[in-house]
């Protein structure tokens, strides 16, 4: 009797300390994951995800009709398509970015900078850069102000939603998306882009004679249609793209978005993608040439 009586008395113990045991877990199970959600909730608050942007080109005043074979296929090659009538190219800023570093037609932008820091600058004129590369590439994200970066930009936490001010007249509210990114879409009418600086320019109805007025630094200038050569004087190096006929061409030619695609300009644009459509308007000649590194003469990539 008494072996079964502590045998008995063995197994009820057990059998007690198995319930508390079993009673006590759910408890810290509960104390663990009440622990786990704060900790991940402060890590979302935290962390830092990455928002992308995608530029939309336009280009509302190509002549469609004028089209050749050759350049609609060309076009299509680069991205460009119609929609509601209108030519449209989508492109990913870092993406584009990273592609022209691997062609050699830009170079990182921490050597970009550190170059202009640190290398003595030579202007090829008598005017001036000062002001423009003093412009801050920034969004505000959700009320704060952001720099970005080729096409990326820090987002803080990890909200569904951002409301994003690129300048003082125009906003965008971003939903994060299903990869967990955020895209932000910048739109460029070209067209427009190509008027304001051939305006500014002065091409229309001038002879050559009268532009040599615009560069009183070279022998030579040219008008539309003229091919350039390299190191020829350019006002703006929006031509000298791989795909390029060397050509200064009016906004109506397709041949002139095919001249652009991975232009001087249209890197300057990628890379300055707030502060660069009027760049050679408000300061000098080849402006975005100089703010890649590149020469401001005349240069087909």
């Amino acid at each position: 009797m008494g072996i079964l009586f502590k045998k008995g008395l063995l197994s009820t113990v057990c059998v007690t300390a198995m319930a508390s045991l079993l009673t006590f877990s759910p408890l810290v199970t509960s104390a663990k994951t009440d622990t786990t959600q704060v900790k991940t909730a402060s890590k979302h608050e935290h962390s830092v995800q990455k928002g992308e942007i995608t530029l939309k080109y336009t280009a509302p005043d190509v002549d469609l009709s004028t089209v050749t074979p050759e350049q609609k296929e060309t076009l299509e090659k680069i991205g460009w398509k119609v929609e509601n009538g209108i030519l449209v190219q989508y492109r990913s800023i870092p993406e584009e970015v990273k592609k022209a570093i691997d062609l050699g037609y830009l170079e990182p932008l921490e050597e970009v900078n550190h170059q202009k820091h640190n290398a003595p600058t030579t202007f090829s004129n008598h005017e001036d850069h000062t002001g423009h590369e003093e412009i801050e590439e920034v969004l505000i994200v959700n009320g704060e102000k952001v720099e970005i970066k080729d096409g990326r930009f820090d987002v803080k936490g990890n909200p569904d939603t951002l409301e994003v001010q690129i300048d003082k007249d125009t906003k965008q509210t971003v939903q994060k998306s299903e990869d967990g990114k955020y895209h932000l879409v910048l739109e460029q009418n070209l067209s427009e882009v190509i008027e304001k600086m051939d305006n500014h320019e002065g091409h229309d109805n001038m002879t050559h004679a009268d532009q040599s007025l615009l560069n009183p630094f070279s022998d030579v200038t040219y008008g539309y249609g003229d091919t350039y050569r390299n190191g020829d004087w350019v006002h703006c190096n929006r031509f000298n793209g791989p795909l390029s006929d060397n050509r200064h061409l009016r906004k109506t030619n397709p041949q002139a978005i095919i001249n652009f695609y991975m232009s001087d300009c249209d890197l300057g644009a990628l890379r300055y993608c707030l502060n660069h459509a009027n760049c050679n308007q408000k300061y000098r000649a080849a402006y975005c040439s100089w703010k890649l590194g590149h020469s401001e003469k005349y240069h087909k990539h």
